[in-house]
C-alpha cells in the first residue's frame, strides 16, 4: 500500500540516526554497540522476512488485480477516453499500460486525480493531442487549481465549475474525433455533458452523446472473472469491499440492459457472472426473481425474492414485488 512508503522513509531515517550515534561512540563502546545493533538488525530482518514470505505465499496464484485491469481494458473500445473513479481499478490498469505496455491507444484517467496539478501537467505532456480543442478549459482550470494548491485566494464554486467544464470538454472533443468514452465506477453526472446516455458494457459504461444513440442495442465487452471467483485465495478487504461490488453491479446492469432489449440469453449470462462474483448478494437474487416473474415462473420468483430479503435486500420493495407477483398469479388469463 502506498501509505506504507512514509513508514519506510521514517524507518530509514531512524536507522541513519542510529548509525550516526554509533559512529560517535568511543572506540570500545562503538565496537560493542555496533555488534549489538547488527545482531538485533539481523534477527529482526530474518523475522520480518520470514513473516513477509509466509504472508505472501498465498498470493502466488492471486490474479485478481491483473484480471480486473484486463477487464477494464477489454471494456474500452480502440482509442477510448476512459474515466475511472475507483483507484483500486485505476492502479492495476496503469500498471498494465505503463509496465506491460498494453493498450496504449486508450487514455485512462483517474477522475479524482484530475484535481491535482501534477496529474494535469502529466496529461498535457503525454496526451497533448487529446487536449486539442480543450486548451482554454485546461488553462483556466489549471490556473485556478494552482491558486488552491499554492495557498492563494480562490473561489471553491468557481474551481469546481472549471473542473467540471474541463472534463465535459474532454468528452465532447473525444466524440468530435469519433472516439468512444467510457466511465468506470460510481457515475458522477456533473462531469458528463447534459444529454449524455450511459450503456453498461463489460465493467464500465459507454458514454453516448444522447439518448437517441442508446436506442440501438450495443454488444457487450468480453470479460472474465475466473480469478475473482477462484477458491482458496487470501482474504482481500480492498477487493471484496470496493472492487467486487463494482464488478457485480456492472454485470447486473448489463443483465438488465440485455433483458430490456429482449436478449434473454445474454441477460442470463451476465446475471450468472454477477452470481459468480457475489453469490450472497441480495441484488442478484432480486434481479433473478424479476426475470423469473417475467417468464411466468411465479413460485420460483417468490423464492428468489425471499432469498433476497434474507440476504439483506430492501424488505419493503421485495414485499411489494412479492404481493404484485401473487396478485398477477391470481388474475385470470
Amino acid at each position: 500500500a502506498a501509505y506504507y512508503i512514509p513508514v519506510f522513509l521514517v524507518t530509514a531515517l531512524a536507522f541513519a540516526a542510529g548509525a550516526a550515534f554509533l559512529a560517535e561512540l568511543p572506540g570500545p563502546a562503538r565496537v560493542r554497540g555496533r555488534r549489538a545493533i547488527l545482531t538485533v538488525i539481523a534477527v529482526a530482518a530474518l523475522g520480518v522476512g520470514a513473516r513477509n514470505i509466509y504472508g505472501r505465499s498465498g498470493r502466488r496464484f492471486d490474479l485478481r488485480a491483473p484480471e480486473a485491469a484486463a477487464n477494464l481494458l477489454a471494456s474500452s473500445p480502440p482509442g477510448a477516453l476512459v474515466f475511472i473513479t475507483e483507484w483500486n481499478l485505476y492502479s492495476p490498469t496503469l500498471a498494465a499500460q505503463e509496465v506491460d505496455g498494453l493498450r496504449d491507444d486508450i487514455v485512462a484517467l483517474d477522475i479524482l486525480l484530475l484535481r491535482r496539478g501534477w496529474y494535469l501537467d502529466a496529461l498535457a505532456r503525454r496526451w497533448a493531442v487529446r487536449l486539442t480543442g480543450a486548451e482554454d478549459e485546461f488553462r483556466r482550470y489549471r490556473a485556478k487549481l494552482a491558486d488552491w494548491e499554492e495557498g492563494r485566494p480562490f473561489q471553491p464554486e468557481e474551481l469546481t465549475a472549471l473542473y467540471e467544464a474541463f472534463t465535459k470538454k474532454l468528452i465532447e472533443r473525444a466524440w468530435g474525433r469519433g472516439l468512444d468514452v467510457v466511465w468506470v465506477g460510481s457515475v458522477m453526472g456533473q462531469h458528463l455533458p447534459a444529454k449524455a446516455a450511459l450503456v453498461p458494457s463489460g465493467i464500465g459504461y459507454r458514454v453516448l452523446p444522447n439518448r437517441d444513440a442508446a436506442v440501438v442495442w450495443i454488444s457487450d465487452a468480453a470479460v472474465s472473472f475466473a480469478a475473482a471467483g477462484r477458491d482458496g485465495l487470501p482474504k482481500d478487504d480492498v477487493f471484496d469491499e470496493k472492487v467486487r461490488p463494482l464488478l457485480t453491479g456492472m454485470r447486473l446492469q448489463r443483465a438488465l440492459y440485455d433483458d430490456a432489449f429482449g436478449r434473454r440469453a445474454e441477460a442470463r449470462e451476465a446475471l450468472a457472472q454477477a452470481r459468480h462474483l457475489s453469490p450472497a448478494d441480495a441484488a442478484v437474487e432480486e434481479v433473478e426473481g424479476d426475470f423469473l416473474l417475467r417468464e411466468g415462473r411465479v413460485l420460483e420468483a417468490l423464492e428468489k425474492y425471499a432469498d433476497a430479503a434474507r440476504k439483506g435486500g430492501d424488505a419493503a420493495r421485495l414485499a411489494e414485488k412479492s404481493r404484485a407477483a401473487k396478485d398477477a398469479a391470481k388474475t385470470p388469463k
